[in-house]
């Protein structure tokens, strides 16, 4: 019998960014095995970038200072080989950044670092933290069911990262 899944939902609320906001959200990943994280980037009335950097960092201890990032899961205004993963897009009209995570490869903690340019734009953000696991089902052979998912649609989807 499959197992069942077991889930979370951790969020940052949406919030007006203002020239060098930091905005930040962090978990504990202990019993999870995948994370999705969905950064809802909205729009704005130029076309810039609505955050200087998307980071995603990781550390064994609550201590910030002890956090680390995760190269493929940075975001800038540029690629940089071995610290920055993707470029963040640039628009007016809002986007998605979601990264898929496998949580058997990172430690406890993980941190969502959202910073804003040194000029304000006024683009609203936020994001969404998905945690699932395997559990126990409690279902038998006449309980159990499955959800058909055939034809999800994504639209509006600006980056998907994954590792």
């Amino acid at each position: 019998m499959k197992p069942a899944q077991k889930g979370a939902i951790v969020h940052l609320p949406t919030i007006l960014t203002t020239a060098e906001m930091v905005q930040t959200c962090t978990w504990d990943c202990r019993g999870f095995d995948f994370a999705v994280v969905d950064i809802l980037l909205g729009t704005a009335n130029a076309a810039h970038t609505p955050l200087l950097t998307v980071e995603l960092t990781e550390c064994d201890t609550t201590v910030v200072s002890s956090f680390s990032a995760i190269a493929g899961f940075t975001g800038g205004t540029s690629v940089v080989s071995g610290s920055t993963g993707f470029i963040i897009p640039t628009n007016d009209n809002g986007a998605v950044v979601e990264f898929v995570v496998d949580l058997k490869k990172r430690l406890r903690y993980l941190s969502l670092d959202l910073k804003a340019p040194t000029t304000t734009y006024y683009h609203t953000i936020g994001a969404l933290v998905r945690l699932s696991g395997e559990s126990e089902s409690k279902d038998n052979t006449t309980t159990k069911w499955v959800t058909n998912l055939d034809n999800t649609d994504a639209t509006s989807l600006a980056i998907l990262v994954s590792g």
